[in-house]
């Protein structure tokens, strides 16, 4: 017989001054932490990773994520002010220092204001500030300088390398191999230089292997054991295919395409997982077209 624990959840109820200053402390150490690294000329850090050498770093949502506070209440308020650097970084890709910095001291400035006007609550200063931050990125869009040739780019890549030219270099040639659409992906080298590399196409790891005999329908040059599809329509579906229904409506418009091109072309379905039902779906689809 086993016997299983659970352990109470720590519930965390504070109001008035307590909990503000709370939220003002938790809001200043992790803007001090973060912004040290502000800027060309700010500070690097040095971070402990339990098992791994220790880090040293100048960005900011990496400072951020690894700022673990003991107090249970600062803890919490701290991991809900990491959604500013976090949420940044994904929808710029950078600036995560400036949005902690403009957070802390939104909410210093905001707790003043809300002491000086009780009858004001938080949601109207949120919807005052948010009318105000729209005005804002007009007037910096207007006055905005478009990056428009490798110069500008070399000077926007010098600052953001802190003035390394060797990485300001290799994200200029970066750049114009890809173009302003393409994707750029950084990885932890072997070495103490830094190289590019050009990958054309899209790897796919995982594909008809794992389907075992099924596999073999698919395969139409038997001699080089290859599925050969020219001028295909190629399908991308962010999930699991679990059922026909699921990509229906896509194939029935790729479909529809075709019918009115009066051309007729493979389809090349990319998911996440597909069920045995929709694999076999294909087989039999594809043996059909290719007897």
């Amino acid at each position: 017989m086993s016997l299983a624990l659970k352990q109470k959840a720590k519930i965390i109820n504070l109001k008035g001054s307590k909990l503000r200053e709370d939220v003002l402390a938790t809001m200043k150490l992790l803007s001090d932490l973060v912004g040290s690294t502000l800027g060309p000329g700010g500070h690097t850090v040095l971070l402990e990773r339990p098992g791994l050498p220790p880090l040293v770093t100048k960005d900011g949502v990496t400072v951020a994520n690894h700022a673990v506070l003991t107090d249970p209440t600062q803890y919490v308020i701290a991991e809900a002010a990491k959604e500013v650097c976090q949420r940044t970084n994904t929808q710029a890709g950078d600036g995560t220092t400036t949005a902690i910095v403009l957070a802390n001291a939104i909410v210093t400035s905001g707790l003043e204001y809300l002491d000086k006007n009780p009858s004001m609550s938080p949601q109207q200063i949120c919807r005052e500030l948010n009318s105000v931050i729209d005005m804002i990125v007009e007037k910096l869009e207007a006055s905005a300088t478009p990056v428009e040739s490798l110069d500008d780019l070399r000077n926007v890549a010098m600052v953001s390398a802190n003035f390394d030219p060797d990485i300001a270099n290799a994200v200029i040639e970066a750049v114009d191999m890809v173009g302003n659409d393409g994707t750029i992906i950084t990885e932890e080298g072997d070495s103490r230089y830094t190289s590019v590399v050009l990958q054309e196409g899209y790897p796919v790891k995982k594909g008809l292997s794992s389907f075992g005999a099924v596999q073999e329908i698919f395969i139409n040059n038997k001699f080089d054991q290859e599925c050969v599809l020219e001028n295909a329509l190629v399908l991308l579906y962010d999930g699991d295919v679990m059922s026909p229904a699921d990509i229906g409506g896509y194939i029935g418009n790729c479909l529809e395409v075709m019918k009115e091109n009066q051309d007729v072309r493979p389809i090349v379905v990319v998911a996440h997982k597909f069920s045995p039902q929709v694999v076999r779906m294909f087989a039999q689809n594809f043996e059909m077209n290719t007897a």
